[in-house]
């Protein structure tokens, strides 16, 4: 899975991300890693960033339509505080 987060505004922005894959998919091989997150620090305005994952099926996932929601976050001055939030909810399609 590839997410690319860009900064389209006119100014720097301080940023962070967490993916969420749900119960019935995984970060790990192991199947305990439901999230993902990361602080990607000071974004010039017009950079893209792009960042890839291996996602895993776990033993109970079944053949159908599974749900990844993505949250990118805009900071003010430091990460405990938070300026703007963004969120979108992406499809995977497990086929056998």
């Amino acid at each position: 899975m590839a997410l690319t987060i860009m900064n389209h505004g006119p100014g720097s922005a301080l940023v962070s991300f967490e993916l969420d894959c749900g119960r019935s998919l995984s970060f790990d091989k192991g199947g305990f890693k439901a999230t993902e997150s990361e602080n990607l620090g000071e974004i010039s305005p017009g950079v893209r960033i792009e960042k890839f994952f291996h996602l895993f099926a776990k033993p109970v996932t079944k053949v159908g339509t599974h749900q990844i929601k993505i949250k990118a976050t805009e900071h003010f001055n430091s990460y405990n505080l938070v300026k703007k939030e963004y969120g979108k909810i992406t499809e995977l399609i497990v086929e056998e």
